[in-house]
């Protein structure tokens, strides 16, 4: 039986986990309604990419970690890093009310800080049980190495864990910021508890000079411990990181394309979707339908509906040419550029180009451009990656448990830094 590296002091997947792992290694030839996944909830693969139908929202910034790339850890506000109520007339539940009835989200992913520290986590989670508005948390997933704890979620209905999952041992050490405690037996040991719960989960992975070695193991403990996604995601030097030339963890995008055309490889195989997030194309030919800008994200699933992330008040279904504008101006906002050689490719209208900072430290020798015609439909590639869907039972019990006197469209969302993402 298939087991995590001896080194790591982990026991044993059970063997049913491995199981239902394996039974996502489906051929691209099956039709949708062969290729069900067995699990909590009714899930499929497809290539149909439709647009996204998830909030998120940030309940604080307090955390228990230091991550080394964490944007907060440039931020000087202090007074944000309290948590927000939940039953307040600010806070909260209304919001999720928001996002439920005026936005028509399905899903809301959870964030801090680290949102498993938040004192009201399971009322919030009974509220959105209460109408219909499953719940992604983002962790690090240190408080679930109790298993006592992640039975409390899955009593509370939580649909699933997205865990922050950057290194191994030494490696996780320096990228969380953390000397004295092993985080990678914390993190195992709540893998190995949310297998036993069966509760889903996905990985986020930065992608640093540190970790490269790593990348491939990350992804094999994924698979075996029955993750579902896993997303590789370049640094984006936002904000203040924006200003800092030389940033020690910052990778070449070229240096981590062979190993993540290798783990590409993998995961195909074995039946984990995986995702690159915020890497030209030109540096991934040959397996672009697993790059996602920001031209690609409103097309997945597991990622934010613009209209509500930054409360626009539109509208839920817009067109997706309402998308499409929308992330022309995150890439200006967040200071993307396309150099000579973007401007001669083909692929200009649908790839994000390279960060300014980035171009600052490496100049522009890396972009190679496509030939031939003028490519504009964002989900060029993107169409041709299988990827995990959900089935929505339509409820008609669902408690409207909206009660204020204050229209939606009116209540505004917490006014924090963070939202600026």
């Amino acid at each position: 039986m298939t087991c995590v590296a001896n080194k790591y002091n982990v026991v044993r997947i059970f063997a049913k986990n491995l199981e239902k792992a394996n039974m996502k290694n489906l051929s691209k030839s099956m039709s949708i309604s062969e290729k069900q996944i067995d699990g909590k909830y009714t899930k499929y693969w497809s290539t149909d990419r439709a647009l996204t139908r998830r909030g998120v929202l940030w309940i604080g910034l307090m955390c228990n970690l230091r991550c080394i790339f964490c944007y907060d850890k440039q931020f000087k506000h202090k007074k944000i890093l309290k948590w927000i109520p939940f039953d307040a007339e600010k806070g909260i539940k209304p919001v999720l009310s928001k996002f439920k009835f005026f936005y028509k989200n399905n899903h809301v992913d959870i964030m801090g800080g680290e949102p498993t520290l938040y004192p009201e986590i399971f009322q919030l989670l009974n509220y959105c049980k209460t109408i219909d508005l499953d719940v992604t948390i983002i962790t690090h997933a240190l408080k679930l190495s109790k298993i006592e704890t992640v039975k409390k979620y899955k009593d509370a209905g939580i649909n699933d864990f997205l865990i922050s999952f950057h290194g191994l041992d030494k490696v996780a050490n320096n990228l969380f910021g953390i000397d004295k405690l092993d985080i990678t037996k914390y993190q195992l040991k709540a893998l190995e508890n949310l297998a036993e719960c069966n509760i889903p989960f996905r990985f986020n992975v930065i992608l640093t000079k540190y970790n490269l070695e790593q990348l491939a193991k990350i992804a094999e403990i994924c698979l075996q411990f029955g993750g579902s996604v896993i997303n590789f995601i370049n640094f984006n030097p936002y904000f203040e990181w924006s200003k800092i030339s030389n940033i020690p963890f910052q990778v070449k995008v070229t240096e981590v394309a062979s190993r993540l055309k290798d783990i590409i490889k993998f995961c195909n195989t074995n039946g984990l979707e995986i995702n690159v997030r915020y890497v030209p194309f030109c540096v991934m030919k040959g397996y672009e339908a697993h790059i996602y800008t920001d031209y690609q994200l409103p097309y997945d699933v597991h990622e934010w509906d613009f209209n509500s992330w930054y409360d626009e008040n539109e509208k839920p279904q817009m067109s997706e040419e309402w998308y499409y504008s929308y992330s022309k101006k995150q890439l200006k906002k967040h200071g993307y550029i396309q150099g000579k050689s973007c401007s001669e490719c083909a692929l200009r209208n649908i790839c994000s180009g390279f960060h300014s900072q980035y171009v600052n430290r490496w100049g522009w020798d890396e972009a190679k451009p496509y030939e031939g015609s003028l490519v504009t439909n964002p989900k060029h590639f993107i169409n041709q990656q299988q990827k995990i869907h959900y089935v929505y039972g339509a409820k008609t019990n669902i408690a409207e448990a909206y009660d204020s006197n204050v229209p939606l469209d009116q209540i505004d969302f917490i006014k924090h830094r963070t939202k600026d993402l």
